[in-house]
């Protein structure tokens, strides 16, 4: 009878020469490995521990996505890869670091906040492999005679097959789960029936001639994956509206965003969705309008929802925007020689700024002029004119100039 076996597991796998490679996941020989769940003790000096700062332990992935908040003691992670340390100092009084998982670690903000320019760094080992992944493999000890063919069954946790293939390596489905590896011998020559690896059968029942399957298969842990790794995530107001912008790096098995908005950063409420590219490796940008934003202090967020229904939730942005009778009224829109402000309040402007759709700056002023801006001397087109007031609030207009 054949054996199968994954070194990299524990003793149990003793029939084995079986390894699986993570593509996720680079191999970094100076970081230390330990099993799924073991504790991390650590100390981590330098950090900043004047009256008045704060300071946090993040635990990240190997792309810098925050995972979670952390304390000496901790249990490694489940997913095998390689994970990072960070100590992070903020003041106390400002205004915190987004925390929130699925962060990068870069981007995290904060009034004076400060991370560890060289985080504490381990890996794990033996424990479970994001959804998705590929698992590469070798098989020793199976029937190599004359005749005799192998092919490999992917089953889940009940025995029923999901998929079969022919050669390494294999790919876990995007479903997190456990899974088990088997390798069939059978007798493939004239009159012979092969046995039956459609999906759905069970491995137990797969028949065919002199046909046998692993005694010991390989099981395999597959765990959620983010579905998405969130570059930019930003608010702008354009006249009345809310723009929601934001850009991904990395989408895998993404279904949609769901776009949230709340008074109070608690009590969320979804106003609208998009669809995501779903599986892509460069930058997409994508755009929402909340056409009846709050007023005064808004806050969004992201819901990135995965087509298994898991989702993970982006860092919470917010915008103040004042009452709807504060807002400029420009005109005339679209325009040739003059664009013009109704504004009683004009004076309490701070600047203004008019830019073409490839950002070059066409008008510059610490207010709006008033016999208008002349825009006679420009290119037809479409321009964006940003009005900031002295309380801090922009607005935003797209201004189309004609000929």
């Amino acid at each position: 009878m054949m054996q199968t076996y994954f070194s990299h597991f524990s003793a149990r796998w003793k029939w084995t020469a079986l390894l699986i490679m993570l593509g996720a996941f680079p191999r970094i020989l100076s970081a230390q490995c330990v099993n799924a769940g073991s504790p991390i003790h650590f100390t981590i000096a330098g950090n900043n521990t004047a009256t008045g700062y704060t300071t946090v332990y993040l635990l990240t992935n190997s792309d810098g996505r925050i995972l979670k908040a952390v304390t000496d003691g901790f249990a490694a992670p489940d997913v095998n890869g390689t994970y990072y340390l960070y100590a992070v100092n903020y003041k106390t009084s400002g205004t915190g670091p987004t925390m929130t998982p699925g962060t990068n670690i870069a981007a995290i903000g904060g009034d004076c906040t400060a991370a560890s320019e060289q985080p504490a760094q381990f890996c794990v080992s033996g424990g479970c492999v994001p959804a998705g992944s590929s698992v590469a493999f070798q098989v020793t000890g199976h029937n190599t005679s004359a005749g005799y063919l192998t092919q490999y069954a992917l089953t889940d946790s009940t025995g029923h097959i999901v998929s079969s293939h022919t050669e390494s390596p294999i790919t876990l489905p995007s479903a997190p789960g456990k899974y088990r590896i088997y390798a069939v011998n059978y007798l493939a020559i004239g009159g012979s029936l092969a046995p039956n690896l459609q999906a759905g059968t069970l491995i137990t029942e797969i028949g065919g001639t002199c046909a046998s399957a692993s005694q010991t298969p390989i099981e395999v842990c597959a765990a959620p994956s983010m579905p998405v790794t969130l570059l930019s995530f930003s608010l702008a107001q354009e006249a009345r509206t809310v723009r929601v912008n934001w850009v991904t790096t990395e989408e895998v098995n993404a279904e949609k965003f769901e776009i949230q908005r709340a008074r109070d950063a608690k009590n969320w409420q979804a106003i609208g969705s998009q669809g995501a590219e779903g599986d892509s490796k460069v930058l997409v940008s994508y755009q929402f309008t909340d056409p009846a934003p709050l007023s005064g202090q808004g806050y969004y967020r992201l819901k990135m929802i995965d087509r298994d229904q898991s989702f993970t939730y982006s860092r919470i942005q917010s915008i103040r925007l004042g009452n709807k009778e504060a807002y400029a009224s420009v005109y005339p829109n679209p325009t040739q020689d003059r664009l013009l402000l109704m504004k009683p309040e004009a004076d309490v402007i701070r600047h203004v700024i008019l830019t073409s759709q490839s950002g070059t700056t066409v008008f510059k002023g610490a207010s709006f002029p008033t016999a208008g801006i002349d825009v006679r001397n420009i290119a037809a087109g479409t321009y964006l004119l940003k009005i900031t007031w002295q309380n801090g609030q922009e607005e935003v207009h797209r201004i189309v100039v004609g000929r």
